[in-house]
């Protein structure tokens, strides 16, 4: 089983997922927190291109993050995804800047290039779209009407970044340790399980620390690492006064299986947390005949009020 396995296991495999509140010995300040709107939320948008291109869509995320949907290409370093109706797509994910009605993408440090919108009215545009070393192409496009709207929509679409972990191993016999984290390296997550006895057959290699995880209205919810590996999926709320979602993996052929889905509950953080939450990733992992619980408690915290 190798690195995609374990990284299925502790996520999709492991529920229940989600995000929920942590109690501390301190008295908890309940007044709500006012969630300030990300950083490009006027600058989001999501475009699918029409016709044959390289380029089939792009979504520009409420916190600066875009994904680039491509048609597979061996050049590309990106995941490979199984896409409704039996076609391959490539993923691209970086970050952006909007000058007007052009958009700068940068992916992994450089600039892969840019996008410009010409409004034709009606949800209908020209994307002049010109990568790096690759030339330009003028392509029709729609600008897709976003999936999911409202306050919890509002408050989940940006982007998030771990600030600490607590880490707790079950053993069969009901002994628990635990283990506090700073960010979120799975390499080291991985260390720690084996180290009390439950054996991984993951082979994790450097780089695997969660970067950031970010939602967008578009339906689209990514997780990226700091060695460019990254998960693209899809979301739908399920039930918003509940917090919960589901979400499928368009990743299907480097998460490990050729169909993934699971459910996801998120709590918001009140009063003195400031724009935090909680993501909780829970599993049963079998280990030479034994059964071991694992479980993440991830301290998110919203990337334009990092620090």
């Amino acid at each position: 089983m190798k690195l995609k396995k374990l990284f299925w296991v502790m996520t999709v495999m492991a529920l229940p997922l989600g995000f929920t509140a942590c109690g501390s010995d301190d008295e908890e300040d309940t007044t709500p927190y006012a969630y300030q709107a990300p950083s490009s939320k006027n600058n989001a948008a999501k475009f699918i291109v029409q016709g044959s291109s390289s380029v089939r869509s792009l979504v520009f995320g409420e916190g600066g993050s875009v994904v680039i949907e491509l048609v597979p290409q061996a050049a590309v370093k990106a995941s490979v995804a199984t896409r409704a109706g039996g076609a391959a797509s490539e993923y691209l994910v970086g970050v952006y800047t909007r000058d007007g009605n052009v958009y700068t993408i940068t992916v992994n440090g450089s600039v892969w290039g840019t996008v410009e919108v010409v409004d034709a009215g009606n949800g209908n545009c020209t994307l002049v779209i010109t990568i790096r070393n690759k030339g330009t192409e003028t392509l029709a496009a729609i600008r897709e009407s976003v999936a999911v709207v409202g306050t919890f929509a509002d408050k989940l679409c940006r982007t998030w970044v771990p600030k600490k972990t607590r880490l707790t191993l079950t053993k069969p016999r009901g002994s628990a340790f635990a283990k506090q984290l700073e960010g979120c390296d799975f390499q080291e997550v991985k260390d720690y399980i084996e180290a009390q006895g439950c054996h991984i057959a993951d082979d994790f290699g450097s780089g695997y620390t969660v970067n950031s995880i970010f939602f967008t209205a578009w339906g689209t919810f990514v997780i990226t690492f700091k060695n460019g590996k990254n998960y693209v999926a899809d979301w739908k709320s399920v039930n918003e006064a509940a917090g919960n979602l589901s979400y499928t993996w368009k990743d299907s052929k480097t998460m490990g299986c050729s169909y993934e889905n699971g459910q996801a509950g998120v709590e918001f953080m009140t009063g003195s947390y400031r724009g935090e939450c909680w993501l909780t990733l829970s599993a049963d992992i079998k280990s030479d005949n034994e059964d071991f619980k694992v479980e993440l408690i991830i301290r998110m915290v919203d990337k334009g009020g990092a620090q």
